[in-house]
């Protein structure tokens, strides 16, 4: 058999081996290594076995090194694409933040202040002036820094430069504490929030659980939530504190049979959804990116004899979004 091993120059690799390897790992047998030096790393092939002889010709070891090669720029490139659409929604979010303050205090007014105790009082005013205005650009503020921060801890995912942090958490309270800056959406689309789980309960029997990386899972979850679930319509939250599953269920977008893992692949848009409302292929990927950290997953469930198509051609069934947890 023939094993690679692409070394990038930070020392990361990939592998078909499962697990960091060097000649000595094939003591007991006949090993022939072939080494290919590119731009951003080297590629290691391993003939063993009979497939030794294979590398010992060139052209042979050359070729598998070139399609090797190829898949090793796939996976930068697919990285690269991440990256860019985080950051361009963390860049996003900035300037929808950065115009929700302006719209509550004008930054040619501070400026125009002699000192930081004529700043306050400016915004004092200006608050007395327009109190709902001013609490409607405040919570925008809020949706846009948990926007930011999302997408700064998915790049540290992605990265991987993170630290498990497990503690133990009400997971009522955490809920709340993530989906809250939602609430404007959902009072947008008419959509009834209905909980499930009980606050006490939850209070006694705490789930350890990394909150950074419950955040990101659910933050990424709410932002596709809030674009395909159907206007008028009820969203129910439940946990089961004895199997640690944690369960959405809504009326949203069809996701055919086809579809139930694709949809957490980077880049994949859902069949039924059109163009317009289609996003950039990246929340549930990052949701299973950050799920699969804490050894948890997400398992979606349509209920198909509740399919059902709106005035605007929508179709939509009954679906169920379960998290076990481990």
């Amino acid at each position: 058999m023939i094993f690679f091993k692409i070394v990038k120059n930070d020392k990361t690799f990939f592998s078909n081996f499962g697990q960091e390897f060097d000649e000595n790992h094939f003591n007991h047998l006949k090993v022939r290594i072939f080494v290919k030096k590119i731009p951003k790393g080297e590629i290691v092939l391993f003939g063993t076995d009979y497939d030794y002889k294979l590398l010992a010709n060139k052209h042979i070891a050359e070729k598998t090194a070139e399609v090797c090669e190829v898949f090793f720029r796939e996976i930068i490139n697919i990285k690269q694409q991440e990256y860019s659409i985080l950051s361009h929604n963390f860049i996003t979010n900035q300037s929808l933040m950065q115009d929700a303050i302006e719209r509550v205090v004008p930054e040619k007014s501070l400026a125009r202040a002699e000192n930081h105790i004529e700043q306050i009082e400016i915004v004092k005013n200006i608050i007395d002036t327009d109190k709902q205005g001013t609490a409607e650009s405040f919570l925008t503020i809020v949706k846009s820094a948990n926007d930011m921060q999302a997408q700064l801890e998915g790049l540290k995912i992605l990265n991987r430069d993170f630290k498990l942090d497990l503690g133990s958490h009400n997971i009522k309270t955490a809920l709340e504490n993530i989906i809250h800056p939602f609430y404007k959406e959902f009072r947008r689309r008419e959509i009834k929030l209905h909980w499930g789980i009980d606050h006490a309960e939850s209070q006694i029997r705490l789930i350890k659980i990394d909150y950074k990386i419950l955040y990101v899972a659910i933050h990424h979850f709410f932002n596709n939530v809030i674009k395909y679930i159907q206007p008028y319509s009820h969203l129910n939250i439940n946990f089961d504190h004895d199997n640690k599953k944690l369960e959405f269920q809504m009326i949203s977008a069809k996701i055919d049979e086809d579809e139930l893992e694709r949809i957490f692949i980077f880049g994949y848009r859902g069949k039924n959804v059109k163009e317009k409302d289609a996003g950039e292929g990246i929340g549930m990927y990052m949701v299973s990116q950050a799920l699969n950290l804490i050894n948890a997953k997400m398992i979606v469930s349509p209920d198909y004899s509740t399919e059902h198509v709106d005035a605007s051609g929508d179709k939509y069934v009954l679906n169920k979004f379960t998290i076990q947890f481990a």
